[in-house]
């Protein structure tokens, strides 16, 4: 153990083998090992303290940040649609920019996979981790954090680095600031889900939703295909 933690990151760590979804203890392992102690300290407590969403959200519009991102909701059934796209299963870290009030990120515990919400707003964080108290059981709530990030500085982030698939509804000038770290991500093999806003130059891998949800990817994906739901595109016949 002590040679493979000298030579491996964090980011291995979490990927590693033994941190398989399933128990809670695995959970927790996987969360600690690209978490920090302060992370650690803010989102491991789910319990409801009384506020209600309602009164979080109204909090959250006038709450001073350094990176201007507003509280738009996502469509309620969202995750369906992303799972079925970007082929989504058990094993991925679906992971939401600018998270919300966290139901996508609550969807995907539900369905099984992790889920990852980041947002630079302390108050929509506390917002989804009680809707997560509420919502989620304690199998489902094992899955899920929710972290506060700068948007400007995840590039290295393990937090940011451990996502599978990573999905976003930001403003274009968000998306424009993104679009390098996003590029990357794809090129390491990571599923990048855009809904409403997108990079119109570059071409979408696959598309839901007459075109407002679209697919960034090496390799299109395929619903139902083989173990993982991965299957390469079919080579073209002369």
């Amino acid at each position: 153990a002590a040679f493979w933690s000298a030579i491996t990151t964090d980011i291995d760590r979490a990927n590693d083998l033994d941190f398989a979804a399933g128990s809670e203890d695995s959970e927790a392992a996987f969360w600690s090992a690209i978490t920090t102690d302060i992370d650690r300290a803010n989102d491991l407590d789910f319990a409801p303290d009384g506020t209600t969403d309602e009164e979080e959200e109204k909090k959250a519009l006038v709450e001073p940040r350094q990176v201007q991102v507003p509280l738009v909701k996502s469509p309620g059934t969202m995750m369906s649609n992303i799972r079925a796209l970007a082929a989504v299963n058990n094993d991925d870290v679906v992971l939401d920019l600018g998270c919300g009030d966290g139901r996508v990120v609550i969807e995907a515990a539900r369905q099984g996979a992790r889920g990852l919400g980041i947002d630079y707003s302390r108050v929509l964080l506390a917002l989804c981790r009680r809707r997560a108290a509420k919502t989620l059981d304690a199998s489902a709530q094992a899955r899920v954090r929710f972290l506060e990030r700068d948007f400007r500085s995840i590039a290295d982030d393990p937090a940011f680095r451990c996502a599978t698939v990573i999905y976003t509804y930001l403003l274009p000038e968000i998306m424009s600031l993104l679009r390098p770290v996003l590029m990357e991500a794809v090129e390491r093999g990571v599923r990048v889900v855009t809904f409403y806003y997108h990079y119109d130059d570059i071409k979408a891998t696959d598309e839901d939703l007459f075109g407002m949800l679209r697919l960034y990817a090496k390799e299109k994906m395929r619903k139902g295909v083989g173990e993982n739901g991965w299957e390469e595109e079919e080579e073209g016949h002369g």
